[in-house]
């Protein structure tokens, strides 16, 4: 099964949350008031649904926050930078920036818009990883110079016009790579995928945009498929083979085909209505509830960040930092990170960097959180077993549970500093 969720996670197997909402609901209410700074740690978050919603609905004037990223592909850094440019922008209207967000995030194929907006974009953006002023946003001094340089080159590759590289030929490739001799009845094993599991854990995602991205890696289906012509170079990444004892490096979608975009931000939402079911069925779609979802978290940007009288003060203070992976094992030892965070969050993929070390980042009541496998189509005692190690993890590090960690129940799971 690990070869379809893929080498790289574009997108996350759990719903975004809001980090901020989590740490004051958690902590002792007398202490809200002397927090004038909240420190996040977001390792392997992947597509930064997490940062989206918790900087959209920050509230609190009298805060600063920081939040630090680390990932263990640059290209999902890049992928994060070019989602909070869209997010801050102020060219296009709100629906259409939804449109070029949702186009990114999960469509194999890209429309003419969004083609166009993913290479002025990445002009821009080198403009701000090369300019040696300090960005209102965006922190990259934490990056090595060499990390900085492949960060260069991703977004220069973006911005490239002509469409080098057929990501629908790659799709299929992945297709038959996985199905093997299933290849030719792939709608029967898609069918069994979505049934015996995804329907169970994320009903409201409905089996025809289901087929219809395990066919074709088209999430979100806003435009016909004839206005679809390039390919999305943002879901191009790099994989080391090795033949005939030699390394060969490929390009192409080495990402997920069997759980989907939708988790991230089309299984949740505040609306009655878009959650209503008729005959036990779900009205609206994945599609519906994820557009519904980041236009939310688009006009409170554009509210607190981008609007003229915001322009130059906006009305709330944060700031993005984007660590180098591999300086997780030492983080420890510098003192300016020591007692440091509030919540640090560890995706599923990379709980082998959850050990003691951690305990000493912790600030006073610090949250640990960890993504659960509860969205992922592994067997039972994968699941179950997953569960006791971050227990036994977490513990280690000095922290006592919040919830039980049970992946029926819980996309996450919560501990917190003893």
């Amino acid at each position: 099964m690990s070869d379809a969720i893929g080498s790289i996670p574009w997108w996350g197997f759990s719903p975004a949350e809001n980090f901020v909402e989590i740490i004051e609901d958690s902590i002792n209410k007398d202490s809200k008031n002397f927090r004038n700074e909240l420190n996040i740690l977001i390792i392997g978050g992947g597509d930064g649904r997490h940062i989206l919603k918790t900087v959209s609905h920050f509230k609190n004037k009298n805060q600063h926050l920081n939040i630090y990223v680390a990932e263990n592909n640059l290209e999902l850094i890049a992928r994060q930078i070019l989602f909070f440019h869209l997010a801050i922008e102020k060219v296009h209207g709100l629906q259409e920036k939804v449109f070029i967000y949702l186009d990114l995030f999960g469509n194999t194929l890209l429309r003419k818009v969004t083609e166009e907006y993913l290479h002025e974009a990445s002009f821009n953006i080198i403009k701000l990883l090369t300019s040696s002023s300090q960005n209102m946003f965006f922190d990259f001094s934490l990056l090595k110079f060499k990390e900085r340089d492949v960060l260069e080159g991703i977004f220069k590759f973006w911005s490239i016009k002509e469409n080098i590289i057929d990501l629908s030929k790659c799709w299929d490739y992945r297709l038959r790579q996985h199905l093997g001799v299933r290849y030719d009845a792939r709608e029967n094993v898609f069918d069994w995928d979505y049934s015996m599991y995804l329907k169970d854990v994320a009903p409201v995602v409905n089996w025809h945009e289901y087929k219809k991205w395990r066919e074709t890696g088209l999430g979100f289906d806003f435009c016909s498929d004839s206005t679809c012509l390039n390919s999305n170079k943002t879901l191009v990444s790099g994989l080391i083979f090795k033949k005939d004892g030699e390394r060969i490096g490929k390009q192409g979608y080495w990402g997920d085909m069997i759980v989907s975009p939708y988790i991230s931000f089309g299984i949740e939402c505040d609306s009655k209505e878009l959650m209503a079911k008729n005959n036990s069925q779900h009205i609206s779609s994945s599609t519906d509830i994820s557009k519904y979802n980041v236009t939310s978290f688009f006009h409170e940007f554009h509210m607190k960040y981008v609007r003229k009288d915001v322009e130059e003060q906006p009305f709330f203070s944060f700031q993005l930092h984007f660590l180098s992976f591999d300086v997780l094992t030492s983080l420890h030892k510098k003192v300016k990170y020591k007692k440091k965070f509030d919540l640090i969050y560890f995706s599923n993929h990379v709980t082998n960097y959850l050990n003691e070390t951690v305990s000493e980042l912790f600030s006073p009541q610090c949250l640990l959180m960890i993504e659960s496998t509860k969205y992922l189509n592994i067997k039972k005692e994968q699941h179950t077993m997953f569960g006791e190690k971050i227990n036994m993890l977490a513990t280690n590090a000095g922290c006592t549970p919040l919830n039980s960690c049970d992946e029926n129940s819980h996309a996450y799971y919560m501990f917190q500093q003893t």
